[in-house]
C-alpha cells in the first residue's frame, strides 16, 4: 500500500560556532557580589523552569490514558532468542510498538525513520526508551532478516516474528488490523521462482506507547511529527 505523499525510502537520506562571551560593559566593582546576584538569578530561573514544566505536564497528562489492552507479549526476536514484554518492562523501560513488515514499501521505513529523529530530540533520556517491531509477515521474516532491517536504522530496536497464529493473537488483543494482499509481479523475494506468490500486507501503522507498567497511554498516528512524539514522550519518560 504505497503512500504517494511519503518518500519510500526516507532513511537513505539521513547521511555553529559558539557564541562569544561579551564582556560587561561595567563590571561589577565586588566580583563575589556579581557571583551572589547570579546565583540568585539561576535559583529564580531554576524555579520559573520547575513551575512552567509542572504545568506542562499538567497539560500534556491529558494526552496520556490506560487503553486497558492485554499488552503481553511473547515471541521470538531478532536474534532467535524467546522474548516478552514482561522483560522489558523489569527494566523499566517505555516502549514503542508498531506493527509492520520488512518488505513494507513505504509506512514502516517512514515511521522507524520518524524515530531515529525522535531518539536525537530526546538525547540522553532515550535510553529508557525501546522501540519493538512485531512482523505482519512472519512467512518471510525470518530473524535473520528481522535483524538486517532493524540493524539499518540504528536506534536498538527489537523485531519481533513467530507463528501466524501467535501473531494473529498479538495484534487482535492490540487492535492492529493485517491483511495480505496477492500482486501479479514476482515476488522480489524469489527472483529465481516464478512460481513463488508473490503479496504485500495492508496493515494498520498505529504506534502504541506502552508505560514502565505495561498500559498503553497512547497511540499515535502515522502523520504525527517527531517532535510532537518527543513532546508526549518526555511526559513519561524518566529524567535520570
Amino acid at each position: 500500500m504505497q503512500n504517494s505523499n511519503e518518500d519510500p525510502h526516507p532513511a537513505e537520506r539521513w547521511p555553529g560556532r559558539r557564541p562569544t562571551r561579551r564582556a560587561h560593559p561595567h563590571p561589577h566593582p565586588h566580583p563575589h557580589v556579581q557571583t551572589i546576584a547570579g546565583g540568585k538569578r539561576t535559583l529564580l530561573a531554576t524555579a520559573l523552569f520547575l513551575l512552567l514544566f509542572a504545568a506542562g505536564c499538567e497539560d500534556g497528562s491529558e494526552q496520556l490514558r490506560d487503553f486497558e489492552v492485554d499488552t503481553r507479549i511473547a515471541l521470538t526476536d531478532q536474534d532467535g532468542r524467546p522474548f516478552t514484554l514482561q522483560s522489558l518492562l523489569k527494566e523499566n523501560k517505555i516502549v514503542l510498538l508498531y506493527f509492520g513488515f520488512t518488505h513494507c514499501p513505504d509506512f514502516c521505513p517512514a515511521t522507524l525513520s520518524k524515530l531515529q529523529k525522535v531518539y536525537r530530540i530526546l538525547g540522553n533520556r532515550s535510553r529508557h526508551l525501546q522501540t519493538v517491531l512485531v512482523s505482519v509477515d512472519p512467512a518471510r521474516d525470518t530473524p535473520a532478516k528481522l535483524k538486517s532491517y532493524v540493524d539499518y536504522f540504528k536506534i536498538d530496536a527489537i523485531a519481533l516474528t513467530g507463528t501466524p497464529a501467535e501473531i494473529a493473537d498479538v495484534a487482535a488483543r492490540y487492535g492492529a488490523h493485517y491483511e495480505r494482499q496477492s500482486l501479479e509481479t514476482t515476488d522480489p523475494a524469489n527472483p529465481d521462482n516464478p512460481g513463488a506468490e508473490s503479496y504485500t500486507v495492508d496493515h494498520s501503522t498505529g504506534l502504541y506507547l506502552i508505560d514502565a507498567e505495561g498500559r498503553v497511554r497512547h497511540v499515535f498516528k502515522h502523520g504525527d511529527r517527531p517532535q510532537q512524539i518527543a513532546e508526549t514522550l518526555q511526559f513519561i519518560l524518566p529524567f535520570f
